[in-house]
């Protein structure tokens, strides 16, 4: 009570001298009530609407009016002592204004019937709201000034389609509490879309599987309803009946109409704020709204095919999406075909690479597909991927669109299905992608594969061991077509490859005729292996025998080695043969440069003689190397015999000999005999004589100072320059014979000789012997 008059004066509920609280003695109101009681047996309560008496003369009239009037209008006295008891609560808002919290302030003692007492609070209250007294907001009820009950009974009067209020049933039912536009089916890992219909109206998009909320005002009684919904495919929601439920819908569309007409135009500040109070309580009244029909859609009965479906859960989307479940299990009987595989488009090319036939044939659902494919055909219908898809994702399979897709990929594979846009024909690759683009599948045309004969099949299988030297992977007549095309297209480039090093190894010119023969069969269409290639067998299998074989062994076996070691050995000794005695390099030649090298035992014969060449050059080579080492002893000899070379320092010494020992060094390192011997030459041509010539020049005399004849105060150094070198093989005696034949033309030639030395001496040079 205290707390019911300091909101009542917050509110400015009382006259001038009364408006503070505090100036007002509750114990006075005590008094006054207890007066009221008096006559009252022991037990008596007082109810709380008698503090209504004690307040009535502080309280200003307009405030007050509507309990005047319920006063003098009212036939039920109960209904206005509540009136009363819910004016004074008006303003608490931590006090929940139900009917079980009134109905505790309406008690009137400890033995009261509390079942009557409900009943009778109940009864004021429909009598109060109906009369506009009080407004009810989900469970609470609020007291209503006369602005409040002019607003309230327009509001009441604001007219709406009924169908507004059946929407936002519809609204909060399937967008707020079930939320629920696809199921995920545990089946397969896949969702499927569900339709919402309420009371036979369709919300959003039809599908072929619904949810159909029956609401509790429906005209149609339950079993009507249950009878109608035999042979759908949806899932029934009948919700139970529930007195309020319409009302509250109806108030919630008027309330916020009224309130969209009115908010603008509104001039007076008190309306303004009830109308503000108004948006707030209708968002309370919608929150209500959800709870209540989230109770009764827990309550809700469930029914498929017109029998009633039990399920444990309470909550609606729970048990809504469980008895989806069984539902799409129900409607689609023929899921059960598909395996336990969640297809996804990286499955799509892994399949039609496969091209392996199952032990088992064709699974059920590639069964079901192909007899459906094999049937339009028979009755001059064309099928496309989207004919197909549209088929299989309706009744009575719900085969979601990956797994139609793979399993139309499975069929190709296996060569049962051929795939074409505009007469092409599709396989692997261009077949993947167009399976993907779902926006062609209208255009993408599929036919039975066409049946070729046991024979046909047979004849390939044998002609594709015997060629390929393996058994064909594949037993269907087109994916055994279609891997022979393959065999033939690997076989083209690796013989391609091989043909382009001709350069190289000239007898692989000889794969020409059989390049050119394989070549004018590959990139044929998969029927032609079956029926048109008998007749070139006999060809192609020759060719192998003679050609393709012998050639591709000889490429991938020891033989090639040796022929790269006989060119290698060719190369590296080039310079070498023309010291042999023997006609081993052109032999060598006439091996590789013959057609049919890679024939018989040209090769094995090719590397006996170059081991036996190669002993042979190695042989001279050492003795060149000799020669060339003893030439070098020689002049070493020499020039450490001389008397000049003595008397150099011993750092020099070991400077010269070093020179000759790298030379040496450098001989015995060498592999071919013309570098050995222009080694040795160059050595003997120039280091000796430079090496020569420091040694003489060593011995020269220190420069000698005398003064000039002419002018005695000037020094003239005189400088004595070594003695030139000259090489004995260069000197040219002056003799007109090209042969020695008598002792006389050996004195001749001696003479001349000598003559020619002693010129070179006396023009101050030395001779190097």
């Amino acid at each position: 009570f205290q707390k019911a008059i300091q909101n009542l004066s917050l509110h400015d509920a009382f006259e001038g001298q009364h408006s503070s609280v505090g100036e007002r003695s509750m114990l006075g109101v005590f008094q006054q009530v207890a007066v009221q009681i008096l006559e009252n047996d022991i037990g008596h309560l007082a109810t709380f609407d008698l503090m209504f008496a004690g307040l009535r003369t502080a309280l200003k009239s307009k405030i007050q009016s509507a309990v005047r009037m319920a006063e003098n209008n009212l036939d039920n006295p109960f209904a206005v002592k509540l009136l009363k008891a819910i004016f004074l609560v008006k303003y608490i808002k931590d006090f929940k204004t139900t009917a079980k919290n009134l109905r505790i302030l309406m008690l009137d003692g400890f033995n009261r019937d509390i079942k009557v007492l409900t009943r009778q609070v109940e009864e004021a209250l429909d009598l109060l709201e109906l009369q506009t007294y009080i407004q009810r907001n989900g469970e609470e009820y609020e007291f209503l000034t006369n602005e409040e009950k002019d607003i309230e009974h327009e509001i009441k009067a604001t007219e709406v389609d009924l169908s507004e209020a059946a929407d936002e049933l519809a609204k909060i039912a399937f967008e707020q509490i079930l939320k629920i536009q696809k199921i995920h089916y545990s089946g397969n890992d896949h969702n499927y879309a569900f339709g919402r219909k309420m009371d036979d109206k369709l919300y959003g998009r039809e599908q072929e599987l619904s949810i159909h909320l029956i609401s509790p005002f429906n005209d149609n009684d339950e079993k009507t309803v249950k009878t109608k919904s035999i042979g759908r495919d949806e899932l029934l929601i009948i919700m139970p009946p529930d007195k309020r439920l319409w009302d509250d819908l109806l108030l919630l569309k008027r309330t916020e109409k009224y309130i969209r007409q009115n908010v603008t135009i509104t001039q007076k500040d008190s309306v303004r704020n009830i109308l503000s109070e108004k948006t707030s309580r209708n968002r309370e009244r919608l929150q209500n709204l959800q709870q209540q029909i989230r109770t009764i859609l827990s309550r809700a009965k469930l029914v498929i095919a017109g029998q009633e479906i039990e399920e444990l859960s309470e909550e609606p989307q729970t048990r809504v999406t469980s008895a989806c479940q069984k539902l799409i299990t129900r409607t689609y009987p023929n899921l059960a075909m598909l395996p336990g595989i969640n297809f996804t488009e990286k499955h799509i090319l892994e399949i039609l690479k496969a091209k392996q036939p199952s032990l088992m044939g064709l699974s059920e659902a590639e069964q079901e597909m192909f007899s459906f494919i094999q049937s339009n055909k028979r009755t001059g219908i064309r099928t496309t991927v989207k004919t197909l898809v549209d088929k299989f994702e309706g009744k009575p399979h719900g085969w979601y669109l990956m797994a139609i897709i793979c399993t139309l990929a499975k069929l190709c594979s296996l060569g049962k299905i051929e795939v074409k846009i505009d007469s092409t024909l599709l396989d692997d690759i261009k077949l993947e992608q167009a399976l993907k683009n779902t926006r062609n599948h209208a255009n993408i045309i599929l036919e039975p594969q066409v049946e070729f004969t046991t024979s046909q099949v047979r004849a390939l299988k044998e002609f594709f061991n015997e060629f390929f030297d393996r058994p064909p992977l594949n037993l269907e007549a087109k994916t055994l077509a279609l891997e022979t095309s393959q065999a033939m297209q690997e076989l083209k480039e690796n013989l391609t490859a091989h043909y382009n090093k001709s350069e190289n190894y000239p007898f692989l010119i000889n794969l020409k005729e059989p390049l050119a023969a394989i070549t004018e069969i590959t990139g044929k269409a998969y029927a032609f292996y079956l029926t048109e290639l008998s007749p070139k067998e006999d060809k192609l299998l020759e060719l192998k025998e003679e050609i393709i074989d012998p050639l591709t062994n000889f490429m991938a076996g020891p033989h090639k080695m040796i022929y790269d070691e006989v060119l290698e050995f060719l190369r590296r000794q080039e310079s070498n043969f023309s010291y042999l005695d023997n006609d081993a390099e052109s032999k060598l030649k006439a091996v590789i440069n013959n057609p049919d090298c890679y024939k018989n035992n040209a090769m094995q014969e090719a590397k006996g003689l170059v081991l036996q060449t190669q002993q042979e050059i190695q042989s001279l080579i050492e003795k060149e190397k000799s020669r060339a080492v003893a030439v070098l002893a020689d002049l070493e000899k020499r020039l450490s015999g001389m008397d000049k070379f003595a008397a150099i320092p011993s750092g020099l010494q070991i400077e010269i000999k070093e020179k000759f020992n790298k030379c040496q060094q450098n001989i015995n390192q060498q592999t071919l005999i013309a570098v050995i011997n222009d080694s040795i030459h160059r050595f003997e041509s120039n280091d000796y004589q430079q090496v020569l010539a420091k040694v003489c020049a060593w011995q020269t005399p220190e420069p000698e100072n005398y003064q000039d004849d002419l002018d005695p105060t000037t020094t003239v150094i005189k400088e004595v320059k070594p003695p030139s070198l000259v090489p004995l093989n260069t000197i040219k005696p002056n003799f007109n014979k090209a042969l020695l034949a008598t002792e006389e033309e050996v004195d001749l030639y001696l003479s001349s000789l000598k003559k020619a030395l002693m010129q070179e001496i006396n023009n101050h040079k030395e001779v190097s012997l």
